[in-house]
């Protein structure tokens, strides 16, 4: 699979939540998931709105990755001369399967490889028909189909448990 190519339906998007003031009431909190949509890079792309994330067959590791992105945003606000509050922490995982993302008839999106040089399993769910006026849109539909995993429920997970 090079980069920029559509994911195996068969393979599973995640994204680590990484801050346990995220998650509310067994749900990621609108406004933080709000947060990680955004525009492409690229204003080229041919899609409109992308959520990073990765493709569960390239983790090694779950729990590995998620400590890792921790400890990063931890070393970042240290060298940033900031206090490191104690919410940082691997909260709980968003996932789904590439062919279900693809069925949600609201809006039109797929799943697109995207190594990055620290992350060889990124990817980004891309939304193609809606743009940054329709994002409490795309928002409630993307929280409404990911599914939510705790880290402490991850071992137990069927889908999830392989790579805890």
């Amino acid at each position: 699979m090079d980069a920029g190519d559509p994911a195996d339906g068969a393979d599973t998007w995640l994204r680590s939540v990484t801050n346990s003031t995220h998650i509310r009431k067994g749900r990621v909190h609108h406004a933080e998931f709000k947060k990680w949509l955004s525009p492409p890079d690229d204003p080229k792309a041919k899609w409109k709105l992308e959520l990073s994330g990765q493709l569960l067959s390239l983790v090694k590791s779950i729990s590995d990755d998620a400590q890792r992105r921790v400890q990063a945003q931890k070393d970042k606000l240290k060298a940033a001369g900031k206090a490191v509050p104690s919410c940082l922490v691997f909260a709980g995982l968003l996932h789904k399967k590439i062919d279900a993302m693809r069925k949600i008839a609201v809006f039109k999106c797929d799943v697109l490889y995207d190594p990055q040089p620290d992350d060889d399993a990124h990817a980004n769910i891309v939304i193609f028909d809606k743009g940054t006026d329709e994002i409490l849109t795309v928002t409630d539909i993307l929280i409404e189909n990911l599914i939510l995993v705790l880290a402490s429920q991850i071992a137990a997970d069927p889908i999830l448990s392989a790579q805890q």
